[in-house]
């Protein structure tokens, strides 16, 4: 998907003197509105719309101009799932008369909720064996491994999404958003997840937004509407070799890997994994029939028509041969000597500092793993440690700056 315009991955830093309605973002203009998007959100009571403003003392004077980095509140950072300050970014977007982005209030149910207080451990006892063991008013409970966590995540994300389409109560989504707001923090600190499960009812919720009927007849509570869907995996039959292009569809046409025999003589057709969006021929048949995904389903439909199309156009005998348009090629002669002439050739004069950056980098972060080597079990932790020290060395060799990028712009 295309960025949207000016849109920007940023870390995001504290300011305790800006306002709940202000953001310092050097990269974008005083006084416009941006929107801050974490990933991943529950729905557009995490999304605050914020006002830039870059005369804030305090920001100048910590942050100074960064390229980067943008400075938030507390309590903003609250509002963004619980956002932390060790290396959590955003995406900030400008909003304007083109760019619209829904947002709403901070539930009420979630304003001053930290899972912490709530689900962390209380004592810690090292059995003989130097094992810990995790205790919350003196019940045990095993902490969330980083595999685990991910498909929890994966769990309460679709139920959010599910429930948002189905139109649930502020109190409901509440609920749901207060378990994965735990979940997500529940293996860096320990926390009580299958006790936050049961608090918030969320085998209840699952059953009321998510339980439904599956084509084969059986009875589910996985993801029940075409945006938690579109990405599940189903198992279809596995292919093999190259796939050629029907000529009259587009479509691809695949062979198949051969059936085997087993020691019991029954016979095995070998299975792969895929996901069902890209499996369905009409995006429809993944949707609850809910308004909003018909807006998903027209447009995934439209997409898969024209990669048929393109796929059908390359059949033709002088596909890929381009003719240069002697007119436009005076017209936008500049374009081209500014992308060309001096944005290109820059961006070439800065790759070895880029490639140096990136070996120093990477030796630091061999280093850090191999003193604590927990840190590669965590997705998070791993890739704000790369994000961190990339920056910085792309600091210390020069590799940082406006023309270390090729920026397309309209004009």
């Amino acid at each position: 998907a295309a960025a949207l315009p000016r849109q920007k991955n940023q870390v995001i830093l504290p300011i305790s003197s800006l306002k709940d309605t202000e953001i310092y973002a050097t990269n974008f203009r005083q006084g416009e509105k941006v929107a801050l998007i974490r990933h991943t959100h529950a729905g557009p009571f995490e999304i605050p719309i914020l006002t830039v403003n870059n005369h804030n003392k305090e920001a100048e004077k910590v942050l100074g101009n960064p390229i980067d980095a943008v400075g938030i509140n507390s309590k903003v950072a609250e509002q963004l799932s619980g956002a932390d300050f060790d290396g959590d970014t955003v995406i900030v977007i400008p909003v304007n008369n083109k760019v619209k982005i829904k947002s709403s209030k901070p539930l009420e149910d979630l304003v001053g909720y930290d899972p912490k207080d709530v689900y962390a451990y209380d004592e810690i006892k090292v059995d003989k064996n130097g094992n810990k063991h995790y205790y919350r008013k003196g019940i045990e409970f095993k902490p969330i491994s980083s595999e685990y966590k991910q498909k929890k995540m994966g769990e309460v994300s679709n139920l959010i999404c599910d429930m948002t389409l189905a139109g649930a109560t502020p109190s409901e989504l509440a609920r749901a958003v207060r378990h994965s707001m735990t979940v997500i923090d529940a293996e860096k600190h320990k926390l009580d997840y299958k006790q936050s499960a049961i608090d918030n009812g969320i085998a209840e919720l699952k059953s009321n937004y998510m339980g439904h009927i599956t084509p084969e007849g059986k009875y589910s509570e996985g993801a029940s509407t075409l945006i938690s869907r579109a990405s599940s995996k189903v198992s279809v039959r596995k292919t093999k070799g190259s796939p050629r292009i029907d000529p009259d569809t587009g479509k691809y046409v695949y062979k198949y890997a051969d059936t085997w025999t087993d020691k019991d003589g029954k016979e095995v057709t070998p299975m792969a994994w895929s996901k069902a969006m890209y499996e369905t021929d009409d995006a429809y048949s993944l949707s609850s029939g809910t308004v909003t995904e018909s807006y998903y389903a027209d447009y995934a439909n439209k997409m898969k028509a024209l990669a048929n199309q393109a796929r059908k156009d390359s059949l033709v005998s002088n596909a890929g041969r381009l003719e240069v348009n002697a007119s436009a090629k005076e017209t936008y002669k500049s374009q081209v000597h500014s992308l060309i002439d001096v944005k290109l050739k820059a961006a070439k004069l800065k790759a070895p500092k880029e490639r140096q950056a990136q070996v120093l980098a990477n030796s630091i972060i061999k280093a850090k793993i191999q003193s604590n080597p927990e840190i590669k079990n965590d997705k998070d932790q791993l890739r704000k440690l790369r994000q961190q020290e990339i920056t910085k060395a792309r600091d210390k060799v020069g590799a940082s700056g406006k023309d270390s990028k090729i920026r397309i712009t309209p004009i």
